[in-house]
């Protein structure tokens, strides 16, 4: 038994010294490792090796303000421009290849920095440099460090931290994004419609933004309201609808967007292009985007539209716009009318049909009627009308529907009042008929009466009296 005892007391002490040996031995092996060329990531020299260049940063300046290296008063600046940054140093030493960048850090979509070229500082000299940094309008309304690093090719960086603070204007918007239809290249005659994105980038919420696309060369234009645009929100308008005249030449014509805020006092503007290609064939109508007027070519189709505005009051009734289709060519054709741009405020029907064929030499009328929704915007709406055959578009034209507030108390729908004054027209077209057919019919007995006179006449003088 004691024999038993000793041989385990053995193995548990061999396995004992073999653990002590084995972590001995890793860690001369680590220790010899550091010493060589093996460095840990956190030892100090790690993070700035080398020596610091032999110079001083002077000043710096933003916008003309000096600032001071860790200083807890933060300068304000504000978000949406470009601060001018400078620095002055001066050299203890000669030192070449040196670079001054300024950074500010934390912004989640934007690399804020900016750095000078490469120069050679000679002892005893002062140097002055100018950097530039855009503040974004995305930035956050938040505490900032403005960071000036100099450093040489090889060695340790000096860098000074100059606290700041980016706020925001109280009454500010930006467009963020503009889209056209077409994109990029309008045929002449056609229509261009455009939609703007603005951005409310200032502390104050608007009310009545107004947006405006214009193209002054054809002097053409197009305008619509945001009735309410909150701070830090996106808000896109309505499509715009313009007709590029059919006159127009081909070439670049700049487009200008215009946003109106904070009641009229301030507006932002850009400045965009659009291809024009001209078309010397067409002999469609002048191109003004408000003409309602009908593409009279002899031999093709003539297409003419009824009044360009009309009133209707919201949530009561509507108004009725009639677009004709003269079919002057020698073969039968099919034709169709598209609506667009009523959803934002109302709806719409097409009377009787959206597709229709017109015979040679024959006209047929559409009737477009629009009814303003309960809860419309008061004021003027513009919405397209297309009149297309067999997938081409033969014109392209804007009417306005000016929604006013209506009567209390009126509870006829919109769409039965129509049908009620179609009924009335449907009546009143059937008692012409009927008076036309009376005429008719009266014609043709009292020339039935005439003949029998004749006939009796001639009759009489044939008898011969003894």
């Amino acid at each position: 038994m004691f024999g038993k005892k000793m041989k385990t007391a053995f193995v548990l002490f061999s396995l004992v010294a073999m653990l002590l040996l084995s972590s001995t031995a890793f860690a001369v092996e680590y220790e010899n490792r550091t010493e060589g060329n093996f460095t840990r990531n956190d030892q100090e020299d790690v993070l700035n090796q080398g020596d610091l260049p032999e110079l001083d940063v002077i000043w710096v300046k933003i916008d003309g303000d000096i600032v001071e290296n860790g200083d807890e008063v933060r300068l304000n600046l504000e978000r949406d421009q470009e601060v001018e940054v400078k620095v002055e140093i001066m050299g203890n030493e000669d030192f070449d290849d040196v670079t001054i960048e300024a950074r500010v850090y934390g912004d989640d979509h934007n690399r804020l920095s900016d750095d000078s070229e490469t120069f050679d500082i000679r002892e005893g000299r002062l140097y002055i440099k100018e950097l530039d940094l855009e503040l974004p309008s995305s930035m956050d309304m938040d505490a900032y460090d403005l960071r000036v690093t100099v450093a040489g090719r090889t060695g340790a960086v000096k860098t000074y931290n100059y606290p700041l603070y980016i706020d925001a204007k109280k009454n500010a918007v930006s467009i963020r994004d503009v889209t056209f239809n077409p994109s990029n290249e309008v045929k002449a005659g056609r229509a261009l419609l455009g939609v703007v994105r603005v951005k409310n980038i200032g502390t104050d919420d608007q009310d009545s933004v107004k947006v405006k696309v214009e193209i002054p060369e054809l002097n053409l234009y197009a305008v619509d309201y945001i009735d309410e645009l909150e701070s830090d929100d996106s808000v896109s308008s309505e499509e715009m609808y313009m007709r590029i005249p059919s006159t127009a030449n081909t070439g670049d014509y700049e487009v200008m967007v215009t946003v109106e805020y904070d009641d009229g006092y301030k507006e932002t503007e850009e400045r965009y292009n659009i291809y024009v290609v001209g078309d010397e064939d067409s002999q469609s109508g002048t191109g003004d985007s408000g003409s309602g007027d009908g593409d009279n070519q002899p031999g093709k189709v003539q297409i003419t539209a009824g009044p360009q505005t009309q009133d209707t009051a919201r949530g009561q009734g509507g108004v009725i716009y009639p677009v004709s289709v003269t079919n002057t060519g020698s073969d039968a054709k099919s034709f169709s009318v598209a609506v667009s741009g009523v959803e934002s405020f109302g709806t719409v029907k097409v009377s009787p049909s959206t597709l229709s064929v017109v015979e040679s030499g024959a006209t047929e009328t559409f009737y477009v009627y629009v009814s303003a929704n309960e809860d419309s915007t008061l004021g003027s709406h513009t919405f397209g009308v297309k009149v297309s055959s067999n997938d081409e578009t033969l014109k392209e034209f804007p009417l306005n529907v000016n929604v006013v507030e209506g009567e209390p108390g009126s509870e006829e729908g919109g769409w039965d009042s129509v049908k009620k004054g179609l009924l009335v027209g449907l009546v009143v077209l059937i008692v012409l008929l009927v008076i036309l057919g009376l005429i008719i019919a009266f014609n043709k007995m009292k020339g039935t009466d005439d003949e029998d006179e004749e006939d009796e006449f001639d009759d009489s003088a044939s008898q011969t009296y003894y």
